[in-house]
């Protein structure tokens, strides 16, 4: 089941978020989106096997108060190159575990968009998408900004 949840953040939360991410000292960290890494974003990973892992692990408390999760497995902001037209990355999964959820939040506004149950969601900033994180679902980069950015959350339920 997917859902929806825009405004999700408060404007003062979601303006620390980005204001902290998009300093020129924030340490982000060049990966492959693919396996065969044809194409690279960048990632800051903030949680890995339910454990902080980042001294901006704090950034996600605004987060932890809406969604009240039993544990978080992973957390990590992505960020994707503007490019001249869209990339539609492979289909993958963010965890097996059927317990799992996925939230995206977005942190920009830009064309580009998470597909998931064969539903596209625009990314829009402030804007939440929830679902199972053993579904099949994929992103894209964008073309009308410099960047597309949003948080990959995956936690379990309260």
């Amino acid at each position: 089941m997917i859902s929806h949840q825009p405004n999700f953040l408060k404007d003062k939360d979601l303006k620390l978020i980005r204001d902290t991410i998009t300093l020129n000292a924030f340490p982000w960290y060049l990966i492959g989106v693919t396996d065969d890494n044809k194409y690279k974003m960048l990632s800051h990973t903030l949680y890995a096997e339910y454990k902080p892992c980042s001294p901006y692990s704090d950034l996600l408390l605004p987060v932890l108060d809406i969604l009240k999760p039993l544990c978080i497995v992973r957390a990590k902001l992505n960020l994707y190159f503007r490019t001249e037209n869209i990339i539609k990355y492979p289909f993958h999964v963010d965890n097996d575990s059927p317990k799992c959820k996925t939230a995206i939040i977005y942190l920009n506004d830009n064309d580009g968009y998470t597909e998931v149950g064969g539903e596209k969601i625009q990314s829009q900033s402030n804007y939440m998408v929830k679902f199972n994180s053993n579904e099949s679902h994929t992103g894209t980069n964008c073309t009308d900004k410099d960047y597309r950015i949003l948080l990959n959350f995956v936690y379990v339920e309260n």
